[in-house]
């Protein structure tokens, strides 16, 4: 295969022959040719020699005077800032993309499609259909509520991001909003939009499918942990939990006894509430680097 790479030096013109032949020999050569040369055969003896692919690639290469003007204007330098100040934009957008989410699913009412999956899903093994057809409309619901909330269209407007954005900004925010437009983010919005849809592996999917799933095979099992675990040293580990989850002994126990009931995993839908759950069934570290049990631990000791 030839790749030809065209580039400038001393006003010529040169191009830099690099060959393999296929299924031949492992050498590369290279060949300078000059392409202001009176030779108009300068390539004959590299055609009809093997069977081979040949393709040339130019390159834009400023001149010496468009050169020295990028260099004295920085041009390339405000290029390379503007890229990092438009990936910490990006940022401060997750975290608005976040609280819409957080925001959509704590208040989105789908009560009546989640107790239809619910009873769908005891019913998978004989009607398989049913379920999948229901599990798509309640991804379809929760993505439609997601992309018409006014907060989510709001963000993703240029009024927005020039005018409301830099209101909740500090100093540094505010410079990196001025130097970026808001046009160098479609193609993040895009991707960002794609989150929100209805597709595989959108937040809605993830909500009716992956999650709901996980939480249903879990309720068996977290309620049999509860009846053979012993009460008083179930709730001496539950006490480790109190500063992190903010709540009494009492009331994780409460929580727990909740998460056996498949009617309850509506209140698994924001990321807040799934941590919280994560947290309980695999347990944390301490800052002194102190293991504290999970269900999952205690269960299987």
């Amino acid at each position: 295969m030839i790749k030809s790479h065209l580039y400038r030096t001393d006003r010529k013109f040169y191009v830099i022959i690099k060959s393999r032949i296929k299924f031949g020999t492992k050498a590369v050569y290279y060949e300078r040719i000059n392409l202001m040369s009176k030779d108009t055969n300068f390539l004959s003896k590299y055609t009809n020699l093997y069977e081979m692919t040949k393709s040339i690639e130019l390159g834009a290469i400023p001149t010496e005077t468009t050169e020295q003007n990028l260099e004295k204007a920085s041009i390339v330098e405000k290029d390379v800032l503007r890229k990092y100040d438009a990936e910490k934009v990006e940022a401060i957008y997750d975290d608005l993309y976040r609280k819409v989410v957080n925001d959509v699913l704590g208040k989105v009412n789908v009560d009546k499609s989640l107790k239809k999956l619910v009873d769908a899903y005891e019913n998978k093994s004989k009607d398989v259909k049913t379920y999948y057809a229901v599990e798509r409309e309640l991804t379809q619901k929760l993505s439609e509520a997601l992309m018409k909330d006014e907060f989510y269209v709001a963000i993703n407007t240029a009024n927005y991001y020039n005018k409301e954005l830099p209101k909740s900004l500090n100093k540094d925010e505010k410079a990196l909003v001025k130097n970026v437009r808001f046009g160098q983010f479609d193609k993040f919005r895009e991707s960002r939009k794609s989150l929100f849809g209805d597709a595989k592996n959108s937040i809605a999917w993830r909500v009716a499918h992956d999650n709901f799933l996980f939480y249903m095979s879990n309720c068996n099992v977290l309620a049999e942990a509860l009846l053979k675990l012993d009460d008083k040293e179930l709730k001496t580990a539950l006490g480790n939990y109190k500063n992190e989850l903010g709540k009494k002994t009492d009331e994780i126990y409460a929580m727990l006894e909740d998460f056996t009931d498949k009617d309850n995993y509506r209140k698994l839908f924001t990321q807040d509430a799934i941590d919280r759950y994560n947290l309980l069934i695999i347990g944390y570290t301490k800052d002194d680097r102190t293991k504290v049990q999970g269900l999952n631990e205690l269960i299987n000791l």
